[in-house]
């Protein structure tokens, strides 16, 4: 990840020599569990833009009060799960657009 902060604007660039085909803005509107699945057929990547993850986990790595920004990456077959803040902003993006069928939730 790169940052470039001046008086101007803040400029992170989280994704270089990687393709993909969709991309997807998740507000967190209170405080609950996004994803909590896993996708057979999709590799994601996703940044934490705004605000603070309480809890972050990717496969076998969990991780706590992680605050903006911060990058995740989560290959196809990888249980991933986010517990947002309000007002938290997580950006990610996919190399296989959405696919409901290829969205396995975790018990």
């Amino acid at each position: 990840m790169f940052i470039n902060d001046d008086s101007r604007r803040i400029l992170i660039e989280w994704i270089s020599n990687e393709p993909f085909c969709s991309a997807k803005a998740v507000v967190a509107k209170t405080s609950a569990l996004i994803g909590n699945h896993y996708h057979r057929e999709k590799n994601e990547k996703f940044l934490l833009l705004a605000g603070k993850a309480k809890r972050v986990v990717i496969g076998d790595v969990e991780r706590v009060n992680i605050l903006a920004p911060e990058v995740f990456d989560v290959p196809k077959g990888t249980h991933h799960s986010f517990e947002l803040e309000p007002d938290s902003i997580l950006l990610g993006v996919a190399d296989k657009p959405h696919d409901t069928n290829d969205e396995i939730r975790s018990s």
